[in-house]
């Protein structure tokens, strides 16, 4: 650019220096208008991409509440049983939250997942928080499931 400056200063000689600068301009604007399709192009793909990790974060959103709502049900499952009910009833309590607690665990590891592609960071501490849950819950119901267990031997 400063070169282009430099020819501007110095007395215009010749109708062919002229040109030299005339085709330079031209070659400088033929980039530039290179660079404001990159630009243009780049703005589409971050707006493709806020609009899937949208989606995304609502669905991941949806599983975790669907995932809590089993938990819920679980542990009201697990705390009648612990009010006196027969056996028959804590294996199939059990059975029932071993199928919930291997769903959760793979709806975890989803989460898991989901969390390395999450690139906003405020949605991805959103994310960290409530996986954080969903494992305090696992746990407290794998504690449940061993309580269960041994009341059942």
């Amino acid at each position: 650019m400063d070169q282009i400056l430099e020819k501007f200063r110095e007395p215009v000689k010749t109708s062919k220096s002229f040109l030299e600068l005339e085709e330079q301009i031209n070659e400088l604007n033929n980039k530039l208008q290179k660079l404001y399709n990159e630009l243009f192009k780049y703005e589409e793909y971050l707006k493709t991409k806020k609009i899937k990790f949208k989606k995304e974060k609502e669905e991941t959103e949806r599983e975790i509440e669907k995932l809590e709502n089993q938990i819920v049900q679980i542990k009201f499952e697990i705390e009648k049983i612990s009010q006196g009910e027969k056996t028959k009833e804590l294996q199939q309590a059990y059975s029932k939250y071993e199928k919930i607690y291997n769903e959760s665990l793979n709806n975890l590891k989803e989460l898991e997942k989901q969390k390395q592609e999450a690139r906003d960071a405020r949605a991805y501490g959103e994310l960290e928080k409530k996986i954080e849950e969903v494992t305090l819950d696992k746990i407290s119901l794998q504690n449940k499931m061993k309580e269960i267990k041994n009341s059942l031997q």
